[in-house]
């Protein structure tokens, strides 16, 4: 399984990315989440990540510096940017410190945030099969995800889970 760390000081962006889609399925775990940089680097030390779907602007250390640091300090990581629609000179300044893609946090699909990691490079081991297929009760993006789980009651379950 290919491992992934949501970072985001969005409580509800964390929640909704975790219920995007069935990540299990599709051959990757959710190791941990971060509300900043540092924390990230923190849950990085402990066990180390495939992807990091990182947002930009964050209190503390924001995306940026996790980048840079963890380009130097974890080579073999790969980052995906969480942006906004007005995040377009954000994005490519990630893009130039290190960071593979982006995907929009409102407007994207499950598909395309699969299609995106299934992208990354990884070395996968022989042994270890990839599933691509995306549950039926995938939520139709992101947004979808945080505000049915506000709205459908689902949201204390999932903050139990935590």
């Amino acid at each position: 399984m290919r491992k992934v760390l949501v970072v985001d000081d969005e409580f509800l962006v964390r929640v909704g990315i975790k219920s995007f889609l069935n990540w299990e399925e599709n051959g990757y775990t959710i190791i941990g989440e971060a509300a900043d940089g540092k924390q990230a680097l923190e849950i990085m030390e402990r066990e180390l990540p495939d992807v990091v779907l990182t947002d930009l602007k964050m209190d503390g250390m924001d995306g940026f510096e996790l980048i840079q640091v963890s380009r130097k300090r974890f080579p073999t990581v790969q980052f995906v940017v969480l942006s906004s629609f007005e995040d377009g000179e954000n994005v490519k300044r990630a893009m130039k410190l290190g960071a593979a893609d982006y995907i929009f946090k409102l407007t994207s699909k499950p598909e395309e945030l699969l299609r995106i990691l299934n992208e990354l490079p990884y070395e996968q081991p022989e042994n270890e099969a990839r599933l691509y297929n995306l549950t039926d009760s995938a939520p139709d993006n992101l947004y979808f995800a945080v505000t049915s789980g506000l709205i459908g009651g689902g949201l204390e379950e999932q903050i139990t889970d935590f």
